[in-house]
C-alpha cells in the first residue's frame, strides 16, 4: 500500500457531512509509521473535495515538540494573528522567565485562546495536526473551537519519533475519537520504516545538513536491531552515545568531519531513544520482517563470548548473571576471540576481564568506539607495560569508561611530544580513570566533549593549564571532582558552551578570569544538605566575561543546619540568587554568598517588563519557602534591632512562595522603641509573589520615613493581601514651610524623601487588594513615578487614597489648580479592575503622559489631566480602550487640560455588550 492509497482511505472520513460523522480523527499510519507523511500530503495538496467543505485547512506541525505555549504560537502564526497577540506572549514569557519555568512546562495563554476561538468561529475549517508530544493534546485549550460544536474537524497523528502507539489503549480512553490505521499487508517492515525515514529527512534537511532517507532508515534499523537482540536488558545510553554509535559504525560517513557529527546530533533529536516505544516497535516487526542480519551488529547477553564472526562492525557484550555450561560469568577475553574482527568499529564490554596493557582487541585496527563498564585487569605475572593500549586509544573517536581503572602509560610530555591522540573527540569517564599519574587534557587537542565524573584519582597536573589551547572543546563536565580547589583556566577553550561543576565542593570561586566568552550553560550543585564533611566552600561565582545573551544557569546549594536552606533550579538566564537569609540566623561563613554577578547578560525587553531591573544587587535578600513571621515571642528586642539594622542595608529584596508569612517586615521590626530613623532606605527594588497568607506587604505604623531609594516595586499573586503599605493611623498632613535645618520640623521635612525615587509599580493578580499607598505630604511618590501597571485586582477601589486634610489642601491650592501633579508619569496600564473607581482620590495632572491602556475597568470615570498643548504640538496621549468605556468618561474641560481632544484613542474591536460572558472553550 502506498501514500496515495492511504490518502484515499482517509479522505472519505473528511468528506462525510452526516450528523454522526467523526469530528476528531487519529491516523496511525502503518503500525505507527509513516502517518506524518500522509498528513503532510493531505495538508499541502488537499483534494478539491475538501475545499468544497472547508474554508480553511490549517496545517499545524509540532513534530519537534517544545510545549503547549509553542503549539499556540504555531496556531497564531498560521492564522496571521501574531501582531494582535504578540504583547500577550511577551508578557507571559517574561513572567515565566522570572519565575524560572522551563520551556517545556509553559502552557497556553487563556486570553490568546479566546482571540483564536473568536477568529475561527466564523469559518468552516480542517486542522491537520502533527503531535510530537508524548500524549494527546487538548487543542481547545489552545483556542481551537470544540469540533463537536462548530463546523470543523481535526485530523492528527503522533509524529517526529520512532514509536509504537497502543491504539487499543487510546481508543479506550478517548471513545469519541475515530481511529484509522492503514493495513500493512503486502508491505514489508523496511518499507514502512522508509516512509518514516523520509519524514525525518524532511525535518533535518531544513537544518541544511543534507541527510538522506537512506541514512535515517539505517540509523533506525541499527537502533531496532540492537534493542530487539538485547530484549531491552542492556543500557546502551542512547541519549549520550547514539550519535557516536552511528558515526563510529559508519552509517553516517565522515567521522573526521564536524558535519557528520552535527548531522548525527540533529538526527538524534527526532528519534525516541530511552523509553520502551522503539523496543515495542522492534518486537512488533521482528528481525526477519526488517531483514536485518545479526552478523553485522551483535548484542550478546550470554555469560560467555565466543569468537567474533568476520564482518562484525558493532559488538555489545554484557554477560547476565546466570550459569551457562559451567563457565564463570564474565569469563576472561583472549585475543583469539578478536583475530577475525578486523572490521569491528564499535565495541562495548560489561564485567569482562582482560589484560589492560595488552587488550585482546588491539588487532581491531578500525575500532572507533570503545566502552568499558566494570571491567577488571588480568595482568599476567612478569608482564611489562605495553604501548598496545595507548595505540588503541589513539585510534578511537569516542571512549566511554565506567567503574574501570584503565591506566594508560601515556608518553611523557615534552616540547616535541605534546600531543597524545589526534582523533579522539569524546571522552566519558564515570567512577574510573585512564591515566596512571596525571593527565593534561590539552594533549588531546581534538576533544569536543569531556566528562570526568567522580574519578578514582585526580588528573590534575598542578600547573592549572590542563585545558590550555583546547579550542574545540564544547562540553566540560567535572562533576564529583571533590579535590579541585581552583578551576583550571578555560580562557583558551573558545568554543566551550557548557560547563558542569556539580559536587566540586572544594572550589572556592569560579570566574570571571579564565572563563571563555562562548559559555552558554553553567551548572553548579553543591551537593547534599546532610553531608557535613563535604560542605561547599564556594564564595564567589562571576560570569562577567560571558557574552551570551541567553546564558542558562542551574545553581543549587544548601545550608548546614537546615534553617536557611535554599535549593533553586534555574533554567532562566536572568534569575539567580545569592542565598536565602533566615531572619535572626546568620549564614555559616562558608555559605555567605556575597558576590554572584552576571554583568554581561542582556536582553531586549520593553520598558514594562525589563528583566535586568530585577538582577540582585550587592546586598540582596531572598525570603522563600519555609520562612515564618518573626514574632516578639521568638526574638528579643536586641535581636529585632539587629534585624532592623540588617533590613535597612538591603538593596534588593525578593519574597516568594512562603505559605506562612503575613507581612514581609512586621510592624514591631520597622517601628522599634527608641529608634526613629528612616527604614529600608537602602532598598532599590522589591519583588513579592506567591505568598497566599500575606496581608500587608510592609506593616508601617503611624508616620514613617523610608524607602527613599526604592525605584521598582512588583507584587504578584498575593491572594489575601489588602494593602502594600499599611495606612498610617496618625498621619501628619502639615506641609513643611520652615527651614529644613530647624530641628523642630526635621522629621516632617525628612519624610518628604520617602518614595522619592519610585519609578515603577507593577501589581498583578492580587484579588483582595483595596489600595496601594495612602498619599500625604510625607510622601514624594508622585514626583518620580513613571509607570503604573496593575491587572486583575478585583477589590481595588482607589490605587492612591489621599488623607483627608491633604486632599482638602490640594483641592484648595491655586498653584496646582486643585490637582496633584505627577510630573514624570508616562505609562498607565490598567486591566481587569472591575471595582476601580479612581486612580488617585485627588485629581491628577500628568503633563508628560504618553500611553494609557485600559481594559475591563468599567467603574473608572476619570483619566489624569495633561498639558493643554499636547494636541497642538502633535503629541496627544495615546489611549487603547473599549469605546463604550471611553464614551462614559467625565471631563473637566480644556482649561484644566482635561478634554477628549488631548487624547488619541484606539478602540478595542469588541465592545462590552458583545463580550462573551463565559469562554466557549470548556
Amino acid at each position: 500500500m502506498d501514500v496515495e492509497t492511504a490518502i484515499e482511505q482517509i479522505v472519505p472520513y473528511l468528506e462525510d457531512t452526516s450528523n454522526d460523522a467523526p469530528r476528531v480523527i487519529y491516523y496511525n499510519g502503518w503500525r505507527g509509521l509513516g502517518a506524518s507523511t500522509i498528513l503532510r500530503a493531505i495538508a499541502e495538496h488537499p483534494p478539491p473535495s475538501l475545499w468544497e467543505k472547508f474554508d480553511k485547512i490549517i496545517h499545524i506541525d509540532c513534530s519537534r515538540w517544545t510545549s503547549r505555549r509553542s503549539l499556540q504560537r504555531v496556531i497564531v502564526d498560521k492564522l496571521n494573528l501574531t501582531q494582535m497577540v504578540a504583547a500577550d506572549f511577551d508578557k507571559q514569557d517574561y513572567d515565566d522567565d522570572f519565575n524560572g519555568i522551563d520551556q517545556g512546562s509553559r502552557g497556553e495563554i487563556g486570553g490568546i485562546a479566546t482571540v483564536i476561538a473568536q477568529y475561527l468561529a466564523q469559518y468552516r475549517f480542517l486542522v491537520v495536526f502533527h503531535n510530537g508530544s508524548d500524549d494527546m493534546v487538548d487543542l481547545t485549550s489552545c483556542g481551537i473551537p470544540p469540533p463537536e460544536l462548530f463546523h470543523c474537524m481535526v485530523l492528527w497523528c503522533f509524529s517526529g519519533r520512532l514509536r509504537f502507539i497502543d491504539t487499543k489503549s487510546l481508543q479506550a480512553k478517548h471513545s469519541s475519537v475515530c481511529f484509522i490505521e492503514t493495513s500493512s499487508v503486502d508491505m514489508e517492515g523496511t518499507a514502512q520504516l522508509a516512509e518514516e525515514a523520509r519524514e525525518i529527512a524532511f525535518y533535518t534537511d531544513k537544518l541544511g545538513l543534507g541527510v538522506t532517507p537512506e541514512i535515517v532508515k539505517e540509523c533506525y534499523i541499527y537502533l531496532l536491531s540492537l534493542k530487539c537482540q538485547s530484549r531491552n536488558m542492556i543500557d546502551y545510553k542512547w541519549t549520550t552515545h547514539a550519535s557516536g554509535y552511528w558515526v563510529c559504525e559508519g552509517i553516517i560517513q565522515g567521522g573526521h568531519d564536524n558535519r557528520a557529527w552535527e548531522l548525527a546530533h540533529a538526527l538524534q533529536q527526532h528519534i525516541t531513544l530511552e523509553d520502551d516505544s522503539s523496543f515495542n516497535m522492534a518486537t512488533m516487526f521482528g528481525l526477519n520482517e526488517l531483514k536485518i542480519s545479526t552478523k553485522q551488529w551483535i548484542c550478546n547477553t550470554f555469560p560467555y563470548l565466543g569468537e567474533v564472526p568476520p564482518g562484525t562492525t558493532s559488538l555489545f557484550f554484557e554477560p547476565k548473571e546466570r550459569e551457562w555450561w559451567g563457565r564463570p560469568i564474565g569469563s576472561s577475553l583472549s585475543s583469539v576471540m578478536f583475530h577475525q574482527a578486523g572490521q569491528l568499529r564499535v565495541l562495548k564490554l560489561w564485567r569482562c576481564s582482560f589484560s589492560f596493557s595488552s587488550p585482546p582487541f588491539h588487532c581491531c585496527s578500525n575500532l572507533r568506539f570503545l566502552g568499558l563498564v566494570s571491567c577488571a585487569d588480568e595482568k599476567k605475572l612478569g608482564e611489562e607495560t605495553s604501548t598496545l593500549a595507548v595505540e588503541i586509544f589513539q585510534r578511537l573517536w569516542v571512549l566511554d569508561v565506567c567503574s574501570t581503572n584503565w591506566q594508560l602509560s601515556f608518553p611523557v610530555e615534552t616540547e616535541e611530544q605534546e600531543q597524545v591522540a589526534a582523533d579522539i573527540r569524546e571522552v566519558h569517564i564515570d567512577k574510573g580513570r585512564i591515566w596512571r599519574s596525571n593527565l593534561a587534557w590539552k594533549r588531546l587537542p581534538n576533544l569536543h566533549r569531556l566528562r570526568v565524573v567522580e574519578p578514582t584519582s585526580s588528573w590534575e597536573t598542578g600547573r592549572k593549564d590542563e585545558f590550555m589551547g583546547m579550542v574545540k572543546l564544547e562540553l566540560l563536565d567535572l562533576s564529583g571532582n571533590s579535590t579541585i580547589q581552583v578551576l583550571p583556566s578555560l580562557s583558551g577553550a573558545t568554543c566551550l558552551t557548557a560547563l558542569v561543576l556539580d559536587g566540586c565542593v572544594r572550589l572556592e570561586h569560579v570566574g570571571p578570569q579564565g572563563l571563555p566568552p562562548s559559555l552558554e550553560s553553567f551548572r553548579f550543585d553543591a551537593g547534599s544538605e546532610g553531608d557535613h564533611e563535604n560542605k561547599a566552600r564556594i564564595s564567589r561565582i562571576s560570569l562577567a566575561g560571558c557574552s551570551s545573551n541567553n546564558l542558562k544557569l542551574n545553581l543549587c546549594w544548601s545550608s548546614l543546619y537546615g534553617r536557611s536552606c535554599h535549593k533553586e533550579k534555574m533554567g532562566h538566564p536572568y534569575y539567580y540568587s545569592t542565598g536565602l537569609l533566615a531572619a535572626g540566623s546568620p549564614l555559616p561563613k562558608s555559605l555567605a554568598y556575597h558576590d554572584i554577578s552576571i554583568e554581561q547578560i542582556a536582553t531586549k525587553i520593553d520598558d514594562f517588563s525589563n528583566a535586568k531591573q530585577f538582577q540582585p544587587l550587592d546586598f540582596h535578600m531572598e525570603i522563600g519557602e519555609g520562612i515564618s513571621d518573626v514574632t516578639t515571642d521568638t526574638v528579643s528586642e536586641r535581636g529585632r534591632s539587629a534585624i532592623r539594622f540588617f533590613m535597612d542595608k538591603v538593596e534588593s529584596l525578593h519574597v516568594h512562595d512562603s505559605s506562612s508569612i503575613t507581612t514581609v517586615v512586621p510592624e514591631h521590626i520597622l517601628t522599634l522603641p527608641n529608634e526613629y530613623g528612616p527604614i529600608m532606605n537602602g532598598l532599590k527594588w522589591c519583588r513579592v509573589e506567591r505568598c497566599p497568607m500575606l496581608d500587608t506587604v510592609f506593616a508601617t505604623d503611624k508616620h514613617f520615613e523610608g524607602f527613599s531609594e526604592l525605584e521598582i516595586f512588583w507584587a504578584s499573586r498575593l491572594l489575601m493581601a489588602r494593602s502594600i503599605w499599611s495606612r498610617p493611623r496618625n498621619p501628619r498632613f502639615r506641609r513643611p514651610t520652615a527651614d529644613p535645618s530647624d530641628d523642630s520640623l526635621r522629621s516632617v521635612w525628612g519624610e518628604l524623601t520617602s518614595f522619592k525615587q519610585l519609578r515603577a509599580i507593577h501589581i498583578h493578580f492580587c484579588p483582595r487588594l483595596r489600595y496601594v499607598l495612602d498619599l500625604s505630604w510625607q510622601y514624594a511618590l508622585s514626583n518620580q513615578l513613571e509607570t503604573l501597571h496593575i491587572l486583575c485586582c478585583g477589590d481595588l477601589r482607589h490605587i492612591f487614597p489621599v488623607e483627608q486634610e491633604f486632599l482638602k489642601e490640594t483641592m484648595a491650592s491655586r498653584e496646582t489648580r486643585g490637582m496633584l501633579e505627577f510630573p514624570k508619569l508616562k505609562n498607565l496600564y490598567l486591566h481587569d479592575l472591575p471595582g476601580l473607581q479612581l486612580i488617585c482620590e485627588a485629581k491628577m495632572f500628568a503633563p508628560n503622559l504618553e500611553t494609557i491602556y485600559v481594559r475591563g475597568c468599567w467603574g473608572l470615570r476619570r483619566l489624569p489631566a495633561t498639558d493643554v498643548r499636547r494636541r497642538q504640538n502633535g503629541h496627544p496621549v495615546a489611549v487603547d480602550c473599549e469605546k463604550d468605556w471611553w464614551d462614559n468618561l467625565e471631563w473637566d474641560g480644556m482649561e484644566s487640560g482635561h478634554h477628549p481632544s488631548l487624547f488619541e484613542t484606539r478602540h478595542s474591536k469588541y465592545y462590552k455588550k458583545r463580550h462573551l460572558r463565559s469562554t466557549v472553550l470548556r
